[in-house]
């Protein structure tokens, strides 16, 4: 059989509402100086790439061109590193976001199970995994 390479274009498109509670929780948690950081990127990812899996779905977030972010709002950490992992509840159900970082800005968001369009109630944030050097890069992902 033969696989055809699908290519997935990123589309223009906001956060949804758990992302962006998701995200909201972890510039509440970081130290101000990180957390304003990520609120000045979070404008400039307008472009998202969707993808669900069998257990989890990934949101991949872009600017609308590369070089785009100011530098001022960007970490020291330019190497792709896993910047937090956060662990919620979603209808009593316990759910794990973990959020990467690339080129010193956010990329990524792998939510754990996958949701569903029944779980929309109330969220409970549980606890924070947040990685321990955003100014410089370390040498590991």
């Amino acid at each position: 059989m033969i696989w055809k390479n699908k290519t997935i274009k990123p589309k223009k498109d906001g956060l949804t509402k758990i992302e962006s509670l998701i995200l909201g929780f972890l510039t509440d948690s970081l130290d101000s100086k990180y957390g304003v950081l990520i609120k000045n990127q979070i404008p400039y990812m307008v472009k998202t790439i969707r993808n669900e899996y069998k257990i989890d779905q990934i949101a991949e977030f872009y600017p609308e061109k590369f070089g785009i972010v100011p530098e001022e709002y960007l970490f020291g950490r330019k190497e792709e590193f896993q910047l937090a992992t956060i662990f919620f509840l979603l209808d009593n159900k316990k759910f794990k976001a973990k959020i990467g970082a690339v080129m010193g800005c956010i990329f990524d968001m792998k939510i754990s199970p996958k949701l569903t369009k029944a779980e929309s109630g109330q969220i409970e944030f549980v606890s924070i995994e947040v990685a321990d050097e955003l100014d410089e890069n370390t040498g590991r992902a």
